[in-house]
């Protein structure tokens, strides 16, 4: 069965970047002893200005994940 017909949730941590990196094996952990799937986490960028986006802040991260549920 494909994904795309499986309910599914995102998942979205933002902060201070050190943080962040701690939390994802926690969450990563979790999940996989739930026994639930999930996409890889992908790591974006922060600006220190939203609206200039000019700049990246080196000291926050953004990552997300998809977690599908069974049917």
């Amino acid at each position: 069965m494909s994904k795309k017909g499986l309910p599914q949730a995102s998942i979205r941590l933002m902060g201070d970047k050190e943080l962040v990196a701690k939390l994802v094996p926690v969450i990563l952990k979790a999940l996989e002893s739930s026994g639930f799937d999930f996409t890889a986490p992908r790591e974006y960028p922060m600006y220190k200005d939203k609206k200039k986006r000019k700049e990246i802040d080196p000291n926050r991260s953004r990552i997300y994940m998809t977690v599908y549920g069974s049917v």
